[in-house]
């Protein structure tokens, strides 16, 4: 059960890439966190010269952090470091739909460039 798993956690990590909700997610953790990560920079679980100290020296870590992830290798290492007892969310999201979107959206136009420049 989600309720029973969010509430044993020590620490939240709420990650995601790009375009997935981050915004909203990480304005949610500044509201219910009182501003606590507030001397991180943006996105710092992206930053290796923040993100250990932050995972393996920190006595007081948030309850919840939020951030959009750039790559595989922060995930990892916050999957590696972190508190046994913490729960870690990734949010995807499903780019299919989108880019068959793109593809119908864009090739007709192209199309349609092309055919009038070779009159």
């Amino acid at each position: 059960n989600m309720d029973t798993l969010i509430s044993k956690s020590k620490v939240i990590f709420i990650t995601m890439p790009a375009k997935a909700a981050g915004s909203t997610m990480k304005s949610f953790q500044k509201n219910c966190m009182k501003n606590i990560t507030e001397g991180y920079k943006d996105n710092f679980l992206n930053h290796a010269e923040t993100i250990k100290p932050f995972l393996t020296h920190s006595l007081e870590v948030a309850p919840i952090i939020a951030s959009h992830l750039y790559s595989d290798g922060p995930l990892m290492e916050v999957i590696k470091s972190a508190h046994k007892n913490a729960l870690v969310i990734y949010i995807h999201r499903d780019e299919t739909d989108r880019i068959k979107s793109a593809i119908r959206f864009t090739v007709p136009r192209r199309l349609k460039c092309n055919m009038n420049e070779e009159k």
